[in-house]
């Protein structure tokens, strides 16, 4: 019998919904993406399990058509710094982003899997996310830098630059 781990599984199901919704689609383009993200102690989100510095790699599916695309992702956090207690995290998410030239502006959510180190697992709160960016063009590969802003309440947001995040993706055409 076969058994997976959480990290496994959420993988697994992250990659047979994006399979699905590209066969579904199929009138447009889509892509494929590995990155990561620099991480904030963001102040917008009570409980945000990240500090300052705190590096997430992920991985991304990218369905293009007209002047947007959806943007599904996968980030796990392994051996956060700081003072919480928390050992990784699995963030799955997905964005609306449109796209003018090769500038980016887009807004989702994500949701955040847990791993404390005494053991406890747990799903927080959704929170948004505001993100822009710009693609470069690479000889076949697309080169994405973004900023992100997460926060919980529309009425909350703060463009202070200790609450932005970072993030760079190399993503290919399929």
């Amino acid at each position: 019998m076969f058994t997976f781990s959480r990290e496994k599984m959420l993988i697994l199901v992250f990659l047979l919904i994006s399979t699905c919704f590209h066969i579904s689609l199929l009138a447009g383009q889509s892509y494929w993406g590995i990155g990561m993200r620099q991480h904030s102690e963001n102040q917008l989100i009570e409980k945000y399990p990240f500090t300052d510095k705190d590096i997430s790699f992920g991985i991304s599916y990218e369905y293009h058509d007209l002047g947007g695309y959806w943007l599904l992702t996968l980030n796990y956090a392994p051996e956060l710094k700081g003072t919480n207690s928390i050992k990784k995290v699995i963030s799955p998410g997905i964005s609306l982003v449109m796209t003018e030239n090769n500038w980016k502006l887009g807004l989702g959510f994500q949701k955040n899997y847990i791993q404390t180190e005494i053991g406890e697992n747990y799903w927080d709160d959704i929170s948004w996310q505001l993100l822009t960016g710009y693609g470069l063009k690479l000889a076949g590969v697309l080169l994405d830098l973004y900023v992100f802003l997460p926060f919980t309440s529309f009425n909350d947001i703060r463009f202070k630059s200790n609450n932005l995040e970072y993030g760079i993706a190399a993503v290919f055409k399929f």
